[in-house]
């Protein structure tokens, strides 16, 4: 029966020939309000021609005057008394509708709300933001003739099935357009009649965006995974926003851009002034004293400011060379006056270090040596492969260091730890050549001082942007931009037989997807051009505190759906203290909050000042604090999260208290506690995991973790669905086995870090372990692989796409590398007391694999980098 769904239904008559209501198109509006869930949906595609006829020739009388209320005309074309209006119900599709929604003939609707069904109680309370839905299956929406939506919004959400929208002729929106298609495909989206709409809201994988017609609207947001020119949709919509303070926001993978209407000055005549994009700065004495200083020919420092795109210069101040290396200068400026695009820098007493690689100028162009050396380096690698390959010999890639909690497995060895430098970054178009062994905090030094960052800064300092593409990295910033290789525009890698190639979107896309995430064994990657996005001095922190496990889910997916979150994740202290941590980027502190840092050794640890500041304020109480930017990106590294500890845990007789966490700083880093892990033999002991897992089943797994583990705290991260076939984590509903890999997108994701110690004895160790597998399996999620896996190898392959992975390892060449199958599993056998040598029996004795891990963490060095950090002066 069609009155189960909604189609609308209002009436018209005729003086001459009134036709009473037709009951086949469901309730009226009268009857509406107490419809029940399952009758306000339009689910049937054999309902859609009545609806059609239903919503255009349905019309509210004059009860006074025709004798009732609701009447219908018999044609379009039928002349309409004065006293009959048009009045149909608003278009709401359920979950069950699927395929394409095609509406010819439907000129004026109130509403659309295309968004799946709610599971609850819609009419009986009415939406809350926070009531679930079943996502909607309609593959494709076309109304050719709406004209008009008089009502509310068009909304379409939870529309990952959806792959075009066709509304050529709307040209009135009375309320917002708001569209989400996030986790669909790619989709290209115009509005060619749209004249006016109250907001614009737009969410997905959009490469275009077009509103040629738009003459009025609030402010308009749109987030994009795909390749959206923000800046020039931006600017082409910026003056439609009059009568809005947020103007236009546009993120995509192209950068992140924000205008603002403004209205134009007077006009005023001008002479001799430089102008500056819309600003006007007199700079005739600022290059005069530039060509009294330097000449006609720029020092090697200007050449390479100007070819990075930063304007620069007062006081310029150039110490003499320092210690040379092979990529040519280190030199170093301190005390700029430094012009960004026509900006001047806020920022005071900048210590970095300039065209740190060096460069030479010749003919008049500037080539950095950088590139020359990345090039040669390159070329011996490439070398290298091909003689295993011609061999037919296995190898492994050796990067100089790891956060891995695998063990590391003796083989035939590729150094390529020299690739480790930020080879250019590109102010102008905010991008960086970044080579795959470049630590992510030497990486945001880099890009600091020109005001841009990565979208995606992975919390633990020594982690390798090619670690980041290779492995899998998601942060707080992933619900909004996916993994770190999400960001990555192109790489340049090494395939199995030696040749150099570049892989994007556009060249090589197979390779360009299934690299990322499969741990190098599709061929070593060398370059990367990664994406950046603008800076702030701040990040405004607020820690919610929360009172169970499902509010605290509940709350962190709710986060991911404000525009104004740049940050999100969450930390489980127990069931009954969960904290969701919010950060927005932001210039502007108030005078009256201190800032909070988390690097220097009498700083706390950031999880134990989370707790200690909601530990006695009530539910949904929240406490706000400004920290530094680098200082928030790198906010979990002293501790390693919480596993910094366990080893108070370990060495049973040290004191956890502040003044030991002072003294010992130097090993609570994570470079110093992975040398440690590795070098100890702990790691055979002790769980490090991060799972995905859907929404819906995470309440039931952090169930399972504390009842089979018992390890608190845990750790919650949103993440972007992601593309498949992939390596990466994604998730499905636990009981389709075979969705994750039969659908091109997963489901919407929460990762929940599980770190602690395990079982002592080894056999409940992996019994626990394989344990935790199945339960993840049941529940619809998967590991990510930076850990071991303890599954077999015919278990493996039926989580992840082994045909669609054999193809690419064949055709490009990458059948003598290890598979990921090979770099993750546990190898059990070895793993047993009794198989091992005496030198690792010895290692795990207490308390001699512990000092020992120490000793080892102590020669590494690695604790100058932590005390010697540049990111701290930011």
């Amino acid at each position: 029966m069609c009155s189960r769904y909604l189609v609308g239904a209002s009436i018209v008559s005729l003086a001459a020939a009134l036709t009473p209501y037709n009951n086949e198109c469901g309730p009226t509006l009268d009857s509406f309000g107490s419809l029940t869930d399952a009758d306000k949906y339009f689910n049937d595609t054999q309902d859609v021609a009545l609806y059609i006829r239903c919503t255009e020739t349905t019309y509210a009388c004059n009860v006074t005057v025709q004798g009732a209320k609701w009447f219908m005309i018999n044609s379009t074309n039928e002349p309409v008394p004065d006293d009959c209006f048009k009045s149909i119900l608003p278009l709401i599709t359920g979950h069950n509708y699927t395929g394409p929604l095609e509406l010819p003939g439907v000129t004026v609707l109130p509403v659309i709300v295309i968004k799946g069904s709610t599971i609850g109680t819609f009419l009986e309370n009415g939406y809350r933001g926070s009531d679930p839905f079943e996502p909607t299956n309609i593959t494709s929406i076309d109304l050719p003739d709406l004209v008009n939506i008089t009502g509310d919004p068009l909304n379409i959400e939870n529309a990952a099935s959806v792959s075009s929208l066709n509304l050529p002729k709307l040209r009135h929106v009375y309320g917002d357009l708001i569209l989400n298609f996030t986790g669909g495909p790619a989709i290209n989206l115009s509005f060619p009649s749209l004249f006016d709409v109250g907001g614009i809201e737009i969410r997905g994988e959009i490469h275009t965006l077009d509103f040629p017609a738009l003459n009025k609207t609030g402010s308009i947001m749109v987030n994009s995974t795909g390749d959206l020119d923000c800046d020039a949709f931006a600017k082409s919509l910026v003056n439609t926003t009059k009568n809005s303070e947020s103007g236009v926001s546009c993120a995509s993978r192209r950068g992140n851009f924000t205008l603002t209407y403004v209205e134009p000055p007077e006009p005023e005549v001008t002479s001799g002034a430089f102008k500056i994009r819309e600003g006007s700065l007199s700079l005739t004495g600022l290059l005069a004293y530039i060509l009294a200083r330097y000449g006609s020919n720029p020092t090697p420092e200007e050449e390479c400011f100007r070819r990075e795109g930063v304007m620069v210069v007062v006081s310029v101040q150039v110490r003499p060379r320092l210690t040379g290396n092979s990529a040519g200068d280190s030199r170093r400026r301190d005390d700029l006056e430094v012009f960004i695009d026509g900006t001047r820098s806020k920022r005071k007493n900048i210590k970095w270090d300039y065209c740190r690689a060096g460069h030479s100028v010749g003919n008049g162009q500037a080539r950095f040596a950088a590139m020359e050396q990345h090039e040669n380096t390159v070329s011996r690698v490439a070398a290298a492969v091909q003689g295993f390959s011609e061999r037919g010999e296995p190898y492994r890639i050796f990067h100089g260091s790891s956060n891995t909690t695998r063990p590391r497995v003796p083989a035939n060895i590729i150094d390529i730890s020299a690739l480790s430098n930020v080879v250019l970054i590109d102010v102008k178009k905010r991008t960086a050549l970044v080579e795959p062994n470049v630590p992510m905090d030497r990486l945001v030094e880099a890009t600091l001082p020109y005001g841009l960052v990565p979208p995606v800064v992975m919390e633990f300092p020594g982690i390798t942007a090619g670690g980041g593409f290779s492995g899998t990295s998601g942060e707080s910033s992933s619900f909004r931009h996916g993994f770190f290789n999400d960001s990555i525009i192109e790489v340049e890698m090494i395939l199995g037989n030696g040749e150099i190639v570049k892989a994007s979107t556009s060249e090589r896309p197979d390779l360009f997807h299934g690299a990322a995430g499969a741990l190098g064994t599709l061929g070593t990657v060398t370059l990367m051009e990664l994406r950046l996005v603008e800076a702030k001095k701040f990040v405004k922190t607020t820690y919610l505190r929360l009172n169970s496990v499902s509010e605290a889910i509940g709350q962190v997916h709710k986060e991911t759906g404000d525009f104004q979150n740049d940050y999100v994740d969450g930390i489980l202290f127990s069931k009954h203290h969960g904290v969701i941590i919010t950060g927005q980027l932001t210039d502007d502190k108030p005078d009256n909050f201190p800032l909070q840092t988390f690097s220097d050794a009498a700083d706390p640890w950031f999880y134990l000042h989370v707790q200690q500041k909601t530990e006695n304020i009530a539910p949904f109480s929240s406490v706000t604090e400004y920290i530094p930017l680098p200082e928030y990106l790198f906010r979990y590294d002293r501790a390693a999260f919480w596993v910094g500890r366990q080893g108070y845990t370990y060495f049973k007789y040290i004191p956890f208290n502040s003044f030991f966490r002072w003294l010992l700083d130097d090993f609570s880093h994570t470079r110093t506690l992975y040398h440690a892990l590795h070098a100890s033999g702990v790691s055979s002991q002790f769980v490090v995991q991060d799972l995905a897992i859907p929404y819906s089943t995470a309440n039931a797994f952090v169930d399972f973790i504390s009842q089979e583990f018992g390890i608190w705290p845990l750790w919650l991260c949103p993440l972007r669905p992601a593309s498949t076939p992939t390596f990466h984590p994604v998730t499905r509903d636990g009981d389709a086995k075979e969705e994750a890999i039969s659908t091109s997108v997963s489901r919407p994701m929460l990762s929940i870090g599980v770190w602690g110690w395990g079982p002592q004895n080894y056999d409940e160790f992996i019994a626990k372990n394989r344990a935790l597998e199945k339960k993840l399996d049941e529940l619809g999620g998967r590991k990510w692989l930076y850990a071991q896996t303890y599954y077999t190898e015919a278990e493996f392959w039926k989580i992840y796409d082994r045909p669609w992975y054999a193809s690419l390892r064949s055709k490009y060449i990458a059948t003598t590398l290890p598979s990921v199958f090979d770099k993750v599993k546990a190898n059990i056998h070895a793993g047993r007391s009794e198989n091992k040598g005496w030198s690792q029996r010895l290692s795990q004795m207490w308390p001699i694999g512990g000092l020992y891990g120490m000793l080892l963490a102590l020669k590494s060095g690695d604790f100058r980098l932590h005390r010697d950090a540049k990111w701290k002066l930011y």
